[in-house]
């Protein structure tokens, strides 16, 4: 073989090389080829940066959900007129698209955790809710129920509230003004401090509510036997009728 077409011969083999395979799925390697304008391989998933990487669309050869090279997105072998909702951000917008160990990955999203005021919001069902980074806002209320599905206590006035307490207002100035009502729910009688002017004591109510829609009562009760007689008394502690213990 001559000199000149040995050099054509090697002139037609580097060609070859160098040429993209229409078919992205011929090759599992990836490679570089900056001289042909070529950064990968077949591999569609390949990459070197958090750059390189995609997520959308359709891959019209699997027909799946598509992460992976932008490359191969840009040769025609994702349909972007399609999307699979959620897939890319998650739900919650807590996923995203990086290259890991030099593969288009889908993971979790880091988010920084950020130091909140702590403080709290009482929920109308009287739930408790804190601060949560990273936006530090108060976290939801729980929305199983309304408030008036948790108000079992029928009141003298004819309105529902979650306490026997709530169905008046207790103020006094002497002891005298103070009168120990007895009160019976779920879990037994007891009794409760009020002032004399309530005349009927509040009525508990396990299967009715001040909504359509009453919510289960769910009571922890203590164990009778466990339980010790207590006399109780009353006293006017801060214009407030309060109960208390008698000193032994």
């Amino acid at each position: 073989m001559n000199l000149h077409n040995s050099f054509f011969l090697f002139f037609f083999i580097f060609l070859v090389s160098c040429t993209l395979p229409t078919d992205f799925t011929t090759y599992s390697n990836y490679s570089t080829c900056e001289d042909c304008g070529v950064r990968f391989y077949g591999n569609s998933k390949a990459c070197f940066t958090d750059d390189d990487c995609f997520c959308g669309g359709i891959d019209i050869q699997t027909g799946d959900c598509f992460v992976g090279n932008k490359e191969y997105v840009q040769r025609g072998g994702v349909n972007l007129s399609l999307n699979c909702p959620d897939f890319c951000g998650g739900e919650a917008g807590n996923l995203e698209t990086k290259c890991i160990d030099k593969k288009c990955t889908k993971l979790a999203r880091q988010i920084q955790q950020v130091r909140c005021r702590e403080d709290s919001k009482i929920c109308p069902d009287g739930t408790v809710v804190a601060r949560v980074s990273p936006d530090c806002e108060f976290a939801p209320c729980p929305t199983k129920y309304d408030v008036g599905s948790v108000s079992h206590w029928l009141c003298d006035d004819g309105s529902w509230k979650q306490k026997p307490e709530d169905c008046f207002g207790n103020t006094c100035i002497d002891v005298t003004d103070c009168q120990i009502l007895g009160v019976n729910e779920i879990c037994g009688p007891y009794k409760i401090a009020a002032p004399k002017s309530v005349h009927k004591a509040p009525v508990f109510y396990e299967y009715r509510c001040g909504s359509e829609n009453c919510s289960e009562i769910i009571a922890t009760c203590p164990a009778f036997d466990t339980l010790k007689p207590l006399i109780l008394n009353m006293a006017c502690q801060q214009n407030k009728c309060v109960l208390v213990k008698p000193e032994n």
